[in-house]
């Protein structure tokens, strides 16, 4: 027999059936409440379809369509899936895997009250940025360090603080889109900066940067192309050209990699991405990358100190974030052969590789940085202390770090401890 829209319980019996009391109690009144009248209006269209058995409405039916909705409604949604797209590092399917160690870290974290913010040697205040700073410093060669959200976050984030209210000069060639709606002209326009395009689709030239540069210019900004290539008849400034070009008129030059590489990947016959540390060595102030792909990094955040910019508070992450970043930096560290390969020293460049720390800085910075080659306790390769003259270096890795190197006549408090050390220092090196 079918049933008629008569024949449907009211609300509030419904919900007093005492078969639904420990679903209440477990769930609480309000969800089960939400659920109940859904299923209600699901019944009452199917009666008025003339489909819907009568047996459909007895108690234990009810109750047990209602269990389902409830717990479809809680089950989680994020599921294990298999790669089989070909992408190894596929934004849609989570990107950079965690090792177990980084796992097994976190949880470690997560299970109860941890250090996050707090010094364990002042018994102060601390600040997250500090419990990944000299990692991410050891693997960029670069000074300073801060975690951000993700790379379009850093690149919001740095024409922000550096270029806001002001012209910011790109090639018409490197006006990128990339998933998600991540568009240059409107990351521009969200920070506050006005857009200046140089040069043309295909070519451009230093002159273009020359003649397009005026009182108005912030910076300069260089955008890998990672996800399109125009070939033929073409032309582009390369980051050491365009360095000197911006430097001349006390501009800083940023650089967004968009996912870049922290090894060169020639050496395993795999195609070839930009380095951060070739990009520091080049000139570049600011380097943006995405730290999520390379070490399996977290969201994280800006510096609440970062000079002018109130934006930064909207990127902070939970104690997950800084215990991934160091877990997956630790083990990046250790493979040293790897990383030494991508630290050599590169031509026309003075940014060369170390075998022992700079003075003041401490050379077991929480993990072992050995060398996998070697006897396994020599110490990290450091960079960051040789620098060209009268020349900064600021590198910004996105869901990983701010990185910052200084000349020697304008030092930048080395050797300072500092939450965030590298947005504190981004307005005083660049302004």
């Amino acid at each position: 027999m079918l049933a008629q829209p008569k024949d449907l319980p009211a609300l509030d019996r419904l919900l007093n059936l005492p078969l639904l009391a420990p679903l209440s109690q477990a769930h609480g009144r309000s969800l089960l409440t939400q659920e109940a009248r859904a299923l209600l209006d699901e019944l009452r269209a199917q009666t008025l379809q003339g489909g819907l058995p009568k047996a459909a409405l007895e108690e234990g039916a009810l109750c047990e369509a209602l269990r389902q909705r409830v717990e479809a409604k809680l089950a989680p949604r994020m599921k294990a899936v298999i790669n089989l797209t070909g992408t190894v590092l596929h934004t849609n399917l989570g990107r950079a895997l965690l090792a177990d160690e980084a796992l097994q870290h976190v949880l470690a974290m997560m299970a109860g009250p941890n250090n996050l913010e707090f010094d364990l040697s002042s018994g102060g205040r601390g600040d997250r940025d500090s419990m990944v700073e000299d990692l991410l410093c050891e693997i960029t060669g670069a000074e300073a360090a801060t975690v951000v959200n993700n790379n379009a976050a850093a690149v919001l984030l740095s024409i922000a603080a550096l270029g806001g209210g002001k012209e910011v000069i790109v090639s018409r060639g490197e006006l990128v889109e990339i998933g998600g709606a991540f568009r240059m002209p409107d990351v521009m326009a969200a920070a506050g900066a006005r857009l200046v395009e140089v040069g043309t689709t295909n070519r451009t030239h230093p002159a273009d940067y020359e003649r397009a540069i005026g009182p108005s210019t912030a910076l300069l900004m260089k955008v890998h192309t990672s996800n399109y290539r125009v070939q033929g008849f073409t032309s582009a400034v390369d980051e050491a050209t365009l360095a000197p070009i911006a430097h001349a008129k006390g501009l800083p030059l940023v650089t967004d990699l968009g996912s870049g590489s922290l090894v060169d990947l020639a050496q395993w016959g795999l195609p070839r991405e930009p380095l951060p540390q070739e990009m520091l060595a080049a000139g570049c102030d600011v380097v943006t990358f995405s730290g999520d792909k390379l070490l399996g990094g977290p969201a994280g955040r800006p510096d609440r100190r970062q000079q002018g910019h109130d934006s930064a508070h909207t990127q902070i992450p939970d104690e997950a974030g800084p215990a991934r970043v160091k877990a997956a930096a630790c083990r990046f560290g250790s493979h040293a052969a790897a990383l030494s390969a991508a630290r050599a020293p590169h031509k026309g460049s003075a940014h060369a590789a170390h075998a022992d720390p700079p003075p003041g800085r401490d050379p077991s910075p929480g993990c072992p940085l050995t060398s996998a080659a070697g006897s396994g306790s020599e110490p990290a390769l450091y960079g960051g202390s040789e620098r060209d003259a009268g020349s900064d270096r600021l590198g910004l890795l996105a869901g990983g770090v701010l990185a910052l190197g200084g000349s020697g006549d304008r030092p930048c408090g080395h050797g300072q401890e500092g939450p965030g050390h590298g947005l504190g220092c981004l307005g005083q090196r660049l302004a």
